[in-house]
């Protein structure tokens, strides 16, 4: 795997994971409380209709961790596509990285 994996893809790779896998399914999503639903086809949305990448991960793991920050640090879940973006961070460089 050469390519390093983006929040966009880490969300699209979430979004399918939840899906069993399944494009279809993910395209016809009617979860739209779900804090990466706006971005569950891999592609940017409509300008000012959904926070950065990094935002929404943030938001849909302190939702996982109903809402407990301290669980954020601990999360067990180490293959999850998110894991590594989990703190709103990009792990590599440690900036917001917000990618538009």
């Amino acid at each position: 795997m050469g390519s390093r994996r983006t929040p966009t893809r880490a969300i699209r790779e979430a979004c399918l994971q939840c899906r069993g896998f399944e494009r279809g399914p993910v395209r016809n999503c009617q979860r739209t409380g779900c804090e990466l639903h706006m971005r569950r086809m891999g592609r940017r949305p409509p300008a000012g209709t959904a926070p950065p990448p990094l935002r929404s991960v943030r938001a849909y793991c302190l939702a996982c961790c109903n809402g407990r920050r301290k669980e954020i640090r601990l999360c067990p879940v180490a293959d999850c596509p998110l894991h590594p973006y989990r703190f709103g961070r990009r792990p590599v460089d440690g900036g917001t990285g917000d990618e538009r």
